[in-house]
């Protein structure tokens, strides 16, 4: 391959070099972070969601889960209620979605279970970021601001730290940022798949907080 034109598309295209980096350094650290203070309230509410989603549709399906299941989560749910669970108004378009990851690879091992959470925490927050650039780019920066401002959210060390653990801000500021993204270019390009996108991301993010509909 002729070096000039490697060289040219390295310059084209050096951001996404930078998004790799910032994927390794994520891939790398996200067993470096302990659990937050409700961490573990909000997995609870993703599981008493997803029990009364299943109580109230798919009661057979339920009881087969429960018949056969040694799994202990699901044995420990019995015993709450999500009508009268205190920490119920939290929104789980996020949790729900976890909590049915976390039972399907049935992993048992309390350290494991977080750290699937965080990895996952991680990777939707570093897709958001791709878009937070491309969103820049779409409202007439050029790469070098975009750049800039994906470095800023990337690195600002409250972010970059809560991107791993925090299932409620930053998930929520995520889903923001598609949710904008896709809305301008709803607004610029009138397309079905824009339109559907953008209401998926809107509805995401007033599911996790109701000023997502803002």
């Amino acid at each position: 391959m002729d070096k000039k034109y490697l060289k040219s598309k390295i310059k084209k295209n050096y951001q996404n070099l930078l998004f790799l980096i910032f994927l390794l350094i994520g891939l790398l650290s996200f067993k470096d972070y302990g659990i937050s203070w409700d961490e573990k309230m909000s997995r609870g509410v993703g599981f008493l969601n997803g029990k009364y989603v299943l109580e109230e549709f798919f009661t057979e399906s339920y009881q087969k889960i429960i018949s056969k299941s040694e799994n202990k989560k699901i044995e420990k749910l019995q015993n709450y209620d999500l009508k009268t669970y205190p920490e119920r108004a939290y929104g789980v378009s996020f949790e729900l979605p976890l909590a049915v990851v976390e039972f399907l690879s049935d992993i048992k091992e309390i350290d494991k279970i977080f750290y699937l959470r965080h990895l996952i925490n991680f990777i939707v927050f570093f897709i958001s970021a791709i878009f937070f650039y491309k969103l820049l780019i779409n409202l007439g920066y050029d790469k070098t601001v975009a750049l800039l401002g994906f470095g800023i959210l990337v690195t600002t060390p409250r972010i970059f730290a809560e991107s791993f653990y925090n299932s409620k801000d930053i998930i929520f500021m995520s889903y923001m940022i598609f949710s904008h993204y896709f809305g301008l270019k709803l607004i610029s390009k009138n397309k079905l798949s824009n339109f559907f996108l953008f209401c998926f991301f809107t509805a995401l993010s007033a599911g996790l907080r109701i000023i997502g509909l803002a």
